[in-house]
């Protein structure tokens, strides 16, 4: 990197996709306060998050960790070994799986906060902390949306149950894990380590060839594909299926749920994120305290699924998976409300 030798200088703040540092870069210009070009950045500040933010940081993490790894192992526990194998019951067992391998990665993300954001894990792990975060993004956000084509499915067609069986959903569950697992591949190749005031940083770093406008460039591209296949997709599929098959059952109302859930946690994040390429048009302030807030919420979707089951369903046994969306039961649903409205069945 070059350092040209110019009186004036004139600063941009620049947002990396990151929850614990705002980069502060200078320019140095020419006289007309041009900038010479874009590979005469130089990083020459780092603004750290402020210790309240720090501590609240660590406190609601630890609290997700907690949850997370409990409950989630409780649905793979109960669906593994207390129930028979259905293409419902696998969807949440799934749904699971994907949650509780995030939260196995929480503890690295805490150990660094409380280290004042010095990470002390490697490059690999930085990489694959991010990489997991987005991986558990994906997964959800395709099975919650095959979960409402399932359920539309079988309340659709008498001959669903024949053709999607136990068989046919985990090699759907396996190609949705395959899919999410090549979507998160830019998390492995922008996320970096710096040394930086003694400490070394985990962030995200989209100049990859210490070029601004293809950095804002790469920055808009991973953007684009986590919105597009993290939310739009999967919103677009979950809102055309739910307009045509709408049910009563406690199990169509726990689906619902959780998928406003996901769309909650992480849609907040995706909107700064937006922001964050255009950082001169806002105060500083916006990411200072937005990144952690919408970190800590798209990382709390990960032990939600299984609080909303066990409250709404009212069943720590989550025995309802087993057959959510079965013919039969939706069938027996329909007959039961000819006879009394106000009944429901899972």
């Amino acid at each position: 990197m070059s350092t040209p030798n110019h009186s004036n200088t004139t600063r941009n703040t620049y947002i990396y996709d990151d929850l614990d540092y705002i980069y502060d870069d200078i320019f140095s210009t020419y006289d007309n306060g041009k900038a010479v070009n874009d590979s005469d950045q130089i990083p020459v500040k780092i603004i750290p998050l402020e210790n309240r933010f720090k501590y609240v940081f660590i406190g609601s993490y630890s609290v997700i960790l907690l949850l997370g790894v409990t409950l989630n192992g409780l649905v793979i526990f109960m669906v593994s070994c207390k129930m028979k194998k259905t293409p419902s019951s696998i969807w949440f067992l799934c749904l699971a799986v994907t949650d509780f391998l995030f939260c196995l990665f929480l503890p690295f993300t805490i150990v660094y906060a409380f280290y004042d954001f010095d990470w002390l894990f490697g490059l690999f792990l930085c990489k694959m902390n991010s990489y997991i975060m987005f991986f558990n993004m994906f997964s959800s956000a395709f099975l919650l949306a095959i979960i409402r084509l399932d359920h539309g499915i079988y309340t659709g067609f008498a001959c669903a149950q024949n053709c999607c069986t136990a068989n046919v959903a985990v090699n759907v569950a396996l190609v949705t894990w395959f899919v999410s697992a090549i979507l998160s591949i830019p998390s492995l190749v922008i996320r970096n380590t710096s040394v930086e005031d003694g400490k070394t940083i985990c962030f995200d770093s989209y100049d990859i060839f210490n070029n601004t406008s293809a950095g804002r460039n790469n920055h808009l591209a991973v953007l684009a594909s986590r919105i597009l296949c993290g939310i739009a997709i999967p919103y677009l599929v979950i809102c055309i299926v739910s307009c045509f098959k709408r049910s009563r059952s406690k199990a169509y109302k726990i689906t619902r749920v959780i998928i406003f859930a996901y769309f909650i946690c992480w849609v907040p994040y995706h909107v700064l994120m937006t922001l964050a390429l255009y950082p001169e048009k806002f105060n500083k302030e916006v990411f200072v305290i937005g990144m952690p807030i919408v970190n800590m919420l798209a990382a709390a979707n990960s032990c939600m699924n299984p609080v909303i089951y066990i409250v709404m369903s009212q069943d720590c046994k989550m025995s309802w998976m087993e057959n959510a969306f079965s013919r039969k039961t939706c069938n027996t649903s329909t007959q039961l409300r000819r006879i009394n409205p106000e009944r429901e069945v899972v």
